[in-house]
């Protein structure tokens, strides 16, 4: 469930950070192509994740501490992105494998 919630900030927050003017897009990947061609659809579609993101975690911890711990995983994810998203390190295959793996420890304990 864990792993679901960080999924669910990590890609919101992608679809957002997509959707800036601002951005220098160092790759070309599906979902940068369309947050790029469907800037409304992608920051509504990015609400939605966040929302499930907050009702999982708050199904989690509880209502006021899943709130509480989704802004703080949000922040945390915002500020890893912003940092190292130049830096190349921020490939599908990279936060997919990073995912499974996190997915299946968080299964196995």
């Amino acid at each position: 469930m864990i792993s679901i919630i960080i999924l669910s900030a990590v890609l919101g927050y992608f679809l957002i950070y997509y959707c800036s003017k601002r951005v220098v897009f160092l790759g070309d990947n599906v979902l940068l192509r369309w947050a790029q061609a469907h800037t409304r659809r992608s920051k509504i579609a990015a609400g939605m994740i966040w929302g499930l993101g907050f009702y999982l975690s708050s199904l989690e911890w509880g209502i006021m501490s899943g709130i509480f711990a989704y802004f703080i995983v949000v922040m945390t994810v915002a500020s890893l992105v912003l940092l190292l998203y130049p830096l190349e390190l921020f490939k599908p295959q990279i936060i997919m494998a990073v995912f499974a793996i996190l997915f299946t420890l968080e299964i196995l304990i």
